[in-house]
Parts: C-alpha cells; structure tokens; sequence
C-alpha cells in the first residue's frame, strides 16, 4: 500500500489480545508503585503483586470483588519465591476499578484495635473491556 503524499492514516488490523504485564510494588506505610500509569490491564494481561523492603507476611485484599481467581493472596517477604504472587485477569472480569488494601502485620500487643491500623497500604486496578486496536501506519 503507497503513502499519501500529505498527511498520514491508519489502517486497523485484527484485535489483537493486549498480554501485558502490570507490577505493584507494595511498600509496608507507602503508596504502591505502579509499573504503568494509570494502571489498566485487560482480560488475559498479568498483574505482579510485589512485597518491595520487608520480610514480613501480608494479605493483599480485594474487599469488593477481584478480577483474578482468587480474593485475597498472601505475599512472605522472607524469600524471593514467595514475595510475590502474579495473577492473571479473567476473562469475564467486569470492566471497572477493584480498590485492593494491604494491612501491615499485626503488632502483638495492639492486634483487633484498630479496623485499618496505620501503614496500610490502598491501591486498585482498573480493568479494561478491551485492549486497545493496533494502527499501522
């Protein structure tokens, strides 16, 4: 296909399936890190949960609904293997923001005192329908 002599366009190709790979640095008292902002995934698109600077064990909780399999997951930062969990988005995971909270570990002497005790760590992940149609140009 010849270019115009001005200008430029676009010819959209097939949809193709995004597959890509969001990572959460989650920080005991800090905001989370995001690897891409604003952090959209799609259906299909991994998602890498990250305990970053703590040896700690934590839950990752989704209170209203999760795009991934599973509700809730625990990241042991005692080791590499276990510091991180990386879900996948389901298929028919409903296009909207899922709000996620990371409590930091109970202190022994202050454990059931406070319903979200300081640190706790909020983010989300807001899903797309679709990912986005590849333009050659």
């Amino acid at each position: 296909m010849a270019a115009p002599a001005q200008g430029c366009y676009g010819v959209p190709k097939e949809r193709q399936t995004s597959m890509a790979t969001l990572t959460i640095q989650i920080r005991i008292g800090r905001e989370p890190i995001y690897s891409i902002n604003p952090p959209l995934v799609y259906p299909g698109d991994t998602v890498v949960f990250t305990l970053e600077d703590s040896t700690d064990t934590v839950t990752v909780k989704f209170e209203e609904g999760t795009p991934f399999n599973q509700d809730d997951f625990v990241l042991n930062g005692s080791s590499t293997l276990t510091a991180s969990k990386s879900p996948v988005v389901r298929s028919d995971a409903p296009y909207r923001r899922y709000e996620f909270k990371v409590p930091p570990p109970p202190e022994p002497w202050k454990h059931g005192e406070d319903p979200e005790p300081p640190g706790t760590v909020s983010g989300g992940v807001d899903v797309g329908t679709e990912p986005p149609i590849l333009i050659e140009k």
